[in-house]
């Protein structure tokens, strides 16, 4: 029994060819360079990645605010309807040696300005300018190495679809000389010259074949399907791939050596850093703080209510100061976020350590799995052109009759054993290949 071929295909995560063509509902890719540059320009998950980015430089906008002075006018009207009793000395009201009770004031109070503050020395603001820089650049390589996931992504479907629709044309091969070994062996057991074993025998070949054909087609179906979601096809949508030169792994060399470092490791770095900035911003607590205030305005009192613009009913009012914060003692509430953002970072730092060391070894096993799967095509392929021959020949032999039908079933199931072999072995090449062009 024929085993089903193995393409591998992640779910999670170049060629010459001519352009991509769309024509009324259909796209046609003739090589993965068309597929990924298609997906590269239609794939929807990266509006999220390019929306991070804008969030990130707004939020950097956001903090260079404190480079600005704040300016702001205001108005206020207050209403006294009792007004504060001041005792205040008899002498002033000619009544020496006795205590005067007084209201000052009057019921009416008008104040209209305008406020300005600027911070002149804030290291709390400035690093966090800093956290904002290093956040922009942050969702820029986390859309990097979302397009290196998704190029992997598109090179694994594209790759797997594209042997599947080899592995058809073979099988549908296959299944036409199947159906014409059943008529022959059914013309054979009318004349008795074979028996019910060796009959039945034909028929589950050709029905092994015919459902290694529906199963092909379903794998194919479903790498079709993830290609259009991940170039963000839509629903009546049609993909049609027609690169026709796969089987020739000759082109790809047997070795890759130019695979470049890992971008979500860039990606750990960079907020390596971040966590630096962290501890640089929880340090600002001990410093001090410089800030400039002033204000313009003018003040209207009366005893009943309204208000008069004439030239002598605003009496001016302004200041300006200059206001300093030192930090004293805040409960040991500061040194204790100093010493959890240096945790945090000590531990991204042993986490990207950790990262980089794992990823340089699976790397040279990527490496090494590329060039043996690469040999192992190779000669499978060589391997399954010697059994074909060897099937056509066999074919011959039993349409001359010289050749027992037990013989000839026993050189087809070879024959189809060795072209198993050599599809999942080709598989397992370019999915290796698809993971090392995504890092190229």
């Amino acid at each position: 029994m024929r085993k089903p071929i193995l393409l591998v295909a992640i779910l999670f995560f170049s060629p010459i060819g001519m352009r991509a063509q769309v024509s009324d509902s259909i796209v046609s890719f003739a090589s993965f360079q068309q597929a990924w540059d298609y997906a590269l320009k239609n794939n929807p998950d990266q509006r999220t990645y390019l929306l991070n980015i804008e969030k990130a430089r707004s939020e950097k906008r956001t903090s260079q605010s404190f480079f600005w002075p704040s300016l702001s006018g205001n108005f206020a009207g207050q209403y006294n309807g009792n007004l504060p009793t001041t005792p205040i000395p008899g002498e002033l009201s000619g009544k020496p040696g006795t205590v005067t009770y007084a209201q000052l004031g009057q019921k009416y109070a008008y104040n209209a300005g305008i406020s300005l503050s600027k911070s002149i020395l804030d290291w709390k603001e400035l690093a966090q300018l800093k956290i904002a820089d290093n956040n922009i650049l942050t969702s820029e390589l986390q859309a990097d190495a979302y397009r290196q996931n998704l190029k992997q992504q598109v090179a694994i479907y594209y790759y797997s679809a594209t042997i599947s629709l080899m592995a058809l044309q073979t099988c549908r091969q296959d299944l036409a000389l199947a159906d014409s070994i059943v008529v022959m062996t059914r013309e054979k057991l009318n004349q008795g010259l074979i028996n019910t074993i060796t009959a039945n025998q034909s028929e589950i070949n050709r029905n092994n074949i015919s459902q290694q054909i529906m199963n092909t087609e379903t794998l194919l179906e479903q790498c079709k399907v993830s290609l259009k979601i991940l170039c963000g096809f839509n629903v009546t949508s049609a993909l049609q791939l027609s690169e026709k030169v796969l089987s020739e792994q000759n082109d790809i060399p047997a070795t890759m050596q130019n695979l470049r470092q890992d971008k979500n490791i860039a990606v750990t770095e960079n907020q390596l850093k971040g966590y630096d900035y962290k501890i640089t911003e929880q340090r600002t607590a001990f410093l001090p703080k410089l800030a400039f205030n002033s204000y313009i305005g003018a003040q209207q009192y009366r005893n009943n209510f309204g208000m008069t613009f004439g030239n002598n009913d605003w009496h001016e009012n302004s200041y300006m100061a200059i206001n300093i914060q030192v930090p004293i003692f805040n409960g040991f509430s500061s040194r204790s976020k100093v010493k959890t953002a240096k945790i945090e970072y000590e531990k991204a730092q042993y986490e990207l350590e950790e990262n980089k060391r794992k990823t340089a070894i699976n790397d040279k096993l990527l490496l090494y799995q590329f060039t043996q799967s690469w040999m192992i095509a190779q000669t499978s392929k060589e391997n399954f052109r010697l059994y074909s021959e060897n099937q056509q020949s066999a074919n011959q032999k039993l349409k001359e009759g010289v050749m027992s039908l037990d013989d000839f079933f026993k050189i087809s199931q070879d024959y189809l054993t060795a072209e198993n072999t050599w599809l999942n072995a080709l598989s397992e090449m370019y999915s290796n290949y698809s993971t090392i062009i995504s890092r190229q």
